[in-house]
């Protein structure tokens, strides 16, 4: 089965989430991409890839959960979706640290006002 995981908010594709799908379901191939922190950037990237990769199951966890909803026509597992992400406490503008390595080894991000204007109209 092929799985796509969609991470949370400032985490990445190396998360312990991920290694521990893999060691669950070795004989799964387990795709997980670091999502861009701009929704604009984000979700083109992530339905480009479903339609490139065509997976059996998309799984997304926080942040990632409320992307994995928006993969009409794709079966989905949406793990405490945010789905209200400009209201969330921990997005506040300014810089913020990633939780995990990321494969740009980009170390923090940061979020402005463009970015809470972003997840507020996906949330519409």
């Amino acid at each position: 089965m092929k799985i796509l995981y969609f991470h949370g908010f400032a985490s990445s594709g190396t998360s312990g989430t991920v290694e521990t799908l893999r060691n669950a379901l070795p004989e799964d191939e387990i795709i997980a991409p670091d999502i861009p922190m701009s929704p604009a950037e984000a979700l083109p990237m992530l339905r480009a890839l479903c339609e490139q990769e065509q997976p059996d199951l998309i799984i997304g966890t926080s942040m990632g959960g409320m992307y994995a909803q928006q993969m009409f026509g794709f079966r989905r597992i949406c793990v405490n979706p945010a789905f209200n992400m400009s209201k969330m406490g921990s997005l506040k503008t300014g810089v913020h640290k990633y939780h995990n390595r990321r494969q740009d080894n980009a170390k923090e991000f940061r979020v402005t006002k463009d970015t809470m204007h972003e997840y507020a109209q996906m949330e519409r």
